[in-house]
């Protein structure tokens, strides 16, 4: 790997096989498309490209090169994600029946000095955070059948509050808070919050729900993290039932003590 020089000593060097993009939405098609035509594997930052059109140019160069192209989140492989996926295979919570997701803060112009990308199309909360929501959602309860969503700004301009360009305004593109609906090919159903415009934050909200208990997946913008899974109980006083239908000996004297750590 060259420890110095152009982007394009880079693609001519032999020795190497794979270009990680970091660059900002606007420009992760053209920058993954000139590393595919320098036969370079990908691996690339969320989204692939900002329209359709440029993504299935660049995956047909790279299924054509022979060459691979990957694409962020991919903490939906971690430890975190993936035993909430094995709780759900081995019915821990039974038949799996609705997901709730959050993702909601002030935005990034709080701590990034030049965070216009963020705001632009192809990135917003939807794009920016969202995907690794609803990734983890396909990746836990399967394909999309339906979706719905409304959205909404805040302000049409935003203010850097750090750095050297602090007081600068830029515009907003993208809706800065979106409500989105899923429903699943299995009949589950998801609902999702992702906002830029929330002084509460509240981040790394992931409940599954389902007939025999729920699960509280580790925020997904991570690789691993605990699970709480909660226990059904029949009411106040009663013990829970265990999964094989018994009740332990010890009563239950309010919702929060149904709490059970998993990991």
């Amino acid at each position: 790997m060259p420890a110095s020089g152009t982007a394009q000593d880079v693609l001519d060097h032999p020795g190497v096989q794979v270009v990680v993009n970091l660059t900002i939405p606007a420009v992760h098609a053209e920058v993954s498309s000139a590393a595919i035509a320098a036969g370079k594997h990908v691996w690339t930052e969320k989204p692939l490209g900002l329209d359709r059109e440029s993504t299935a140019a660049l995956l047909t160069a790279a299924d054509e090169a022979g060459l691979r192209v990957g694409c962020a989140p991919d903490t939906v492989l971690g430890a975190g994600v993936q035993t909430a996926k094995r709780a759900i295979v081995d019915g821990l919570i039974g038949r799996p029946l609705f997901a709730q997701t959050s993702m909601q803060w002030q935005g990034p112009e709080v701590f990034h000095p030049n965070p216009a990308f963020l705001f632009a199309k192809g990135a917003g909360p939807l794009l920016d955070i969202g995907p690794y929501y609803f990734t983890t959602l396909v990746s836990l309860f399967g394909t999309v059948d339906k979706v719905a969503a409304m959205g909404l700004k805040a302000r049409e301009e935003r203010e850097i509050l750090v750095g050297p360009n602090a007081g600068q305004t830029f515009p907003v593109g993208p809706p800065s808070t979106i409500s989105v609906l899923t429903q699943f090919e299995g009949g589950q159903t998801g609902t999702s919050l992702v906002s830029f415009d929330s002084p509460l934050a509240r981040q790394g909200v992931v409940e599954i729900h389902g007939t025999e208990g729920s699960l509280v997946v580790p925020d997904p913008n991570t690789f691993e993290g605990r699970i709480a899974y909660v226990r059904p109980f029949a009411a106040f006083g009663e013990a829970p039932r265990s999964r094989s239908g018994s009740r332990s000996r010890r009563p239950v004297r309010s919702p929060a003590a149904a709490w059970a750590c998993w990991t």
